[in-house]
Parts: C-alpha cells; structure tokens; sequence
C-alpha cells in the first residue's frame, strides 16, 4: 500500500491532463455556448450560477466520459500499449487502472453534487438531462451496455452531445424548449457526429480486429464513407432553411466561410485517406459552431 501511494503522490499533472483529452472538450463547450447565446438572443437575462453549473456538468461528464472510455478499451485489449489511443495515466503507471476508477468515483461523486444544485436553481424535473447525459457518456464503452461497440455510437453522441447539451444550455436559461430550438440545434448535431464518424473510418481495421462492432465496422467503410459526407454538407442546407422559414438572423449565412474545410474533407474522403480526417472535422465543427453562435448576435 505504500508504494502505491508513493507512486501516486508522484503522478505529474500532466499525465493527467493529457489523459483527459482536454483537445476534445470543444465538443461539449461549443454546443453549450451555443444554446446559452441563443437564450440571450431571444432576450432572456443571463443567469450566472446556472450557466456555470450547467457548464461544469457538461465539462465533468466529458472528462468522465474520455477515462471511462480509455479505461475500458484498456481493459478490453482494444489500446495496447505502443497504440496512439492509449492515454498515458494508463500506459504508463504501474496501478494506472486504480487510479482512473478513483478519479471516475470522485468525477461522479462531483456530478451528482452539482446536479442536484442545478436542479434546485431551475426546476427539480430538470435533473433527469444531468443524469441521463453522465449514463450515456460512461456506458458509451462500459459493459454491460457499452453502445459503441453495438453499432449505436453515433445515435448517441448525434442525441447526448449535439442535441441535448444546446437544447438543456438553453432550457436552463429559460425554463422551456420548442421544436424550433431543435432545428436550430440540428446542424450541430450532424458536425459533431461527423467527428465520430471520421474516428470509425479511421479505425474500422482496429475495430474489427478487436471485435467492436461500430457502425463503420456493421455497414462497411462504403456505406460510412458516404454517412460521413452527408453529416458534413446537410448542415449548410439547414442553416439557410431555417433562415426562410423560421427566422434564425440571415448573418447565420457567415457559415458558408467554412466550406473550404469541407472541400479538404472531401478531397480526403475520395483519396481514401482517413488518418488526420477526425482533427479536420474537429476544426470544421469548431469554426462552424464559432462563427454560427457569434452571428446570432450580427
């Protein structure tokens, strides 16, 4: 027992950081930015404690949600090692597997805490988005459920991370939703199940050697290859119709300047050339998402 809590007295900080991935938690932040300045848009106060509660439950989820992740394709096999995915808490500490399960506890621990004060500042019925949005994010790779090795990922990240994060930003804000805000969201959504997307192309190989069944892995890299293309165009005709038809601010046009990261996309996609295809899409739904919250406000 003392040598595992030397060990873990000596952790450095940035074995940590790195571990969770902190390039990803764009991901979460934008779509969160995004429904909590739609809310300002349509003249509701901003309300300070509940934008920073609702902020800190969607980071801890991420973060909990990125070491759930490793641990288990750790444990799985699925990382080895000399594998890029491997997160360095794990690849290089001895008890690295004790200590990311202490950390999950105390991250879940910490969520529920805030949780249950976010539930208190809006509206007690509100607490169901925190719980549902940690369960969705741990068992996207923990058994017994572990949805992304059934094919269901992207489903779940379209619905958890580019749907509900706006949609519960924005309800926060105002105690209510409608459809509208829905199609608002929409674009998102696709962007940021396009990165997924662009991950199981990358690794439709590992995948199947390793017995995860992804969507990739299920249709075939054909049918993912032409899925990917979709999620990254159908958000520049969502924009416009929701111009015409439900008044979202013609400045929302300023999307279209990020059509040249989609042309690259589509370059790589016909060349086949998968690998770096996820931190393209990555800056395509973080420009998108950028440039779409800042023009509500033009």
């Amino acid at each position: 027992m003392t040598t595992v809590l030397a060990h873990k007295g000596s952790i450095p900080i940035r074995l940590w950081w790195a571990s969770i991935r902190p390039f990803s938690l764009g991901t979460s932040l934008f779509p969160f930015l995004f429904g909590t300045s739609l809310a300002i848009k349509e003249g509701f106060p901003l309300r300070i404690g509940v934008l920073f509660l609702t902020l800190l439950i969607a980071v801890l989820t991420h973060v909990a949600t990125n070491l759930t992740n490793s641990l288990y394709d750790w444990v799985s096999g699925h990382d080895q090692p000399a594998s890029p995915q491997a997160v360095p808490i794990l690849r290089d500490c001895p008890h690295g597997e004790l200590l990311v399960r202490r950390a999950l506890t105390i991250l879940a621990l910490c969520t529920a805490c805030i949780a249950v004060l976010f539930a208190y500042y809006t509206s007690w019925p509100m607490i169901i988005w925190p719980i549902v949005g940690y369960l969705g994010g741990i068992y996207y790779t923990k058994p017994p459920i572990a949805y992304k090795h059934k094919g269901l990922s992207l489903p779940g990240v379209f619905l958890l991370m580019g749907m509900i994060l706006p949609m519960v930003s924005f309800g926060a804000q105002t105690a209510f939703v409608n459809w509208r805000l829905a199609l608002f969201c929409l674009p998102l959504a696709l962007l940021v199940t396009a990165i997924l997307a662009a991950n199981e192309l990358r690794d439709c190989l590992d995948d199947a050697t390793a017995g995860s069944i992804t969507f990739t892995v299920r249709c075939g890299e054909r049918c993912g290859t032409a899925l990917f293309g979709l999620l990254i165009t159908l958000p520049y005709l969502c924009i416009p119709i929701s111009v015409v038809w439900l008044s979202l601010p013609a400045s929302t046009l300023l999307v279209y300047l990020t059509l040249p990261l989609v042309t690259a996309l589509t370059t790589s996609l016909t060349r086949q050339e998968f690998s770096g295809l996820d931190l393209l899409t990555a800056r395509l739904h973080g420009g998108f998402c950028l440039i779409y919250t800042i023009s509500l406000f033009l």
